[in-house]
């Protein structure tokens, strides 16, 4: 049995304009370009430290079980702080648009 194929190569679009993609139109914008990327990272290092948390409390004696109570405790304090920071960001925006 023979199987004959023909691929055609693919090529990329040419760019829509001439301008680059990284220009912010207002300092406004860069930070809430960063405020979003920011709060971003926050959130998959506070899911991090909650399961790390959650791994000592369910997996582990006595001692550390009490460890893993603290990290789970801290997680949701620091969890807290991130979602209040994206507030005084938006005040600071305002002061500066």
């Amino acid at each position: 049995m023979t199987v004959l194929t023909y691929a055609e190569p693919s090529y990329a679009a040419p760019p829509s304009s001439s301008e680059p993609l990284a220009i912010a139109g207002s300092l406004g914008e860069v930070i809430g370009n960063v405020k979003a990327w920011l709060t971003g990272l926050a959130v998959a290092v506070w899911g991090a430290m909650f399961v790390y948390g959650a791994l000592l409390y369910s997996a582990a004696g006595i001692g550390t079980k009490e460890m893993g109570k603290q990290t789970m405790r801290y997680a949701c304090i620091g969890f807290v702080l991130t979602m209040l920071a994206p507030l005084a960001l938006t005040i600071l925006q305002g002061f500066v648009d």
